[in-house]
């Protein structure tokens, strides 16, 4: 399957469990749906996962900024930086301004041919991409409640949640969100900092509310979502 990026018909199909999480349990929103995926193509995604890992370590495909679903990154790194960076700017008598960003349902949201084009404008391809579109290409869901599963149905949006392969391109389909933000200035520091990408995103402005509201950086955000 990997030599040739087709994946047999049997094994596109994904079986969503909701689990439930905080709040009302009457609210679809409330649950997260794990996929149970065939085991093949479990391991195929760990090796595409772990082929995409080793080529972000060697070409340094992600953002610098991104901590999230990274080895040897955590999210205390990106308190410390945060703190960090308030603290020089608080030093040398700088405002800054942060706004927190958390999506809602964000692995349901990333459309798959979106996806496989920002993988192969980053020079991915190969075998590598055309298992990751085979993968993709025509997937169907499921959902099973108590013991009783519904018919498969097509989807084209959303990586698998439970699948090996999804929190890294997950982070590869979100990693030019940060590319067009001017940033802040650091002080110490030669390069501006855009933000600090984890389970959410942190936005800096220096500048007073009423200066950016709307800002080039809402705007540049705005465009890409």
């Amino acid at each position: 399957m990997y030599d040739s990026g087709e994946i047999p018909s049997c094994m596109t199909t994904s079986i969503i469990i909701p689990v439930p999480m905080m709040g009302d349990m009457k609210d679809p929103d409330n649950y997260r749906g794990i996929s149970l995926i065939p085991t093949i193509i479990k391991l195929l995604a760990k090796i595409v996962a772990t082929k995409l890992a080793a080529m972000d370590i060697k070409y340094k495909l992600i953002a610098k900024e991104q901590a999230g679903f990274r080895n040897f990154e955590e999210c205390v790194a990106q308190e410390t930086t945060l703190y960090e960076i308030a603290k020089r700017r608080k030093i040398k008598n700088l405002q800054i301004w942060i706004c927190f960003i958390d999506y809602s349902k964000a692995y349901d949201r990333v459309p798959h041919m979106a996806m496989i084009h920002k993988l192969r404008s980053i020079g991915i391809g190969g075998k590598l991409l055309n298992v990751i579109n085979g993968m993709y290409y025509n997937p169907k869901i499921a959902f099973r409640i108590g013991e009783d599963i519904s018919e498969p149905s097509d989807y084209c949006c959303g990586v698998r949640q439970g699948c090996p392969a999804s929190p890294i391109l997950f982070d590869l389909y979100i990693n030019d969100m940060v590319s067009r933000v001017l940033g802040v200035d650091v002080p110490g520091l030669s390069s501006r900092i855009p933000g600090l990408l984890f389970a959410m995103m942190r936005w800096f402005w220096p500048t007073q509310p009423k200066i950016w509201i709307p800002s080039a950086h809402d705007q540049t955000l705005g465009k890409w979502l």
